[in-house]
């Protein structure tokens, strides 16, 4: 990794408030962060832009789904 390029992570959460939170103490409040972060809020569109794009961390919170909802997100983590 070069000094100016980011971790790019993705992030998976419902609820907007706590979005905003994980943004602020990752790339906000650190002076030259060297997160970039992405925000979806939920598994599906989670998996479509890791199709897409490639991150070096994902972050989920897997306990506000379901075992159907725990079935998706394992074959998103196999993607």
């Amino acid at each position: 990794m070069n000094d100016n390029e980011k971790v790019k992570v993705l992030l998976i959460e419902k609820d907007p408030g706590y979005r905003d939170f994980v943004k602020a103490i990752l790339v906000e409040e650190v002076h030259n962060s060297i997160f970039e972060l992405a925000c979806v809020d939920s598994l599906e569109k989670g998996s479509y832009v890791v199709k897409n794009e490639n991150f070096e961390i994902v972050l989920a919170d897997v306990s506000e789904y379901d075992e159907n909802d725990f079935q998706k997100f394992i074959s998103f983590m196999k993607v």
